[in-house]
């Protein structure tokens, strides 16, 4: 509340009380991610700290509305951020947001931010899940073994088949069952005697582009 008095040399003088009243604020400009299926991408939310006191901020994801599911895609690099007092200008703060895509498709989620005396903000988080994009190339010696590393998207266990193109590169087995979310080291044996390329290809009956990871003999 404050006193504000306007003065005429004319009219005279009229002195009006002011109230203010702080209100939640709106909702944040969304965040919109995008990454491959079996991938994941980090993206910064920005909002602007005005409390004049340093206020640790406790961030959470809860299902937006009329999604159907609760943001399990969506994940924190952090679940709190401190935010300095604002003497002049507001403060610049951000929270690291991570979009790991279950599903192709999109997907929505509500990131809220809020803490005492710094009030509550929220924003729409949207990602988009693209298809499986080829990696590589990875490299290996003639004789020796290679590493592909290789994450199970999906919620639930899922078999997956694996194949090379090129007959120099082997692999111990041609399907494996493979825990929801869990990430396996699968073993590339290459055997020739001249350097020459060839391709992982691994695919399952949920998606129809496979996952392709370029390999790289060498002698």
């Amino acid at each position: 509340e404050a006193e504000v008095t306007l003065k005429s040399p004319e009219l005279g003088t009229y002195p009006y009380t002011v109230n203010w009243r702080a209100s939640p604020a709106g909702f944040e400009r969304a965040l919109v991610l995008k990454a491959p299926l079996g991938g994941s991408t980090v993206e910064s939310f920005k909002f602007l700290h005005y409390a004049k006191e340093m206020v640790k901020y406790k961030a959470r994801i809860e299902a937006a509305p009329g999604a159907p599911k609760g943001g399990v895609d969506f994940f924190l690099e952090a679940s709190e951020v401190s935010a300095s007092g604002c003497v002049n200008e507001p403060v610049p703060t951000e929270l690291g947001v991570k979009f790991q895509p279950s599903m192709l498709g999109e997907c929505r989620a509500l990131l809220v931010i809020s803490g005492p005396g710094g009030g509550e903000y929220k924003a729409l988080l949207t990602g988009f899940a693209q298809p499986p994009q080829p990696q590589g190339p990875i490299t290996m010696i003639s004789g020796k073994q290679g590493v592909v590393e290789f994450r199970n998207p999906f919620d639930k266990p899922t078999d997956f088949s694996l194949q090379v193109d090129n007959p120099c590169f082997m692999v111990p087995m041609r399907t494996q069952r493979i825990d929801p979310q869990k990430s396996v080291q699968i073993n590339v044996n290459f055997k020739s005697d001249r350097s020459q390329g060839g391709r992982l290809i691994i695919s399952c009956d949920k998606v129809s582009t496979p996952w392709i990871f370029f390999l790289k003999g060498e002698v």
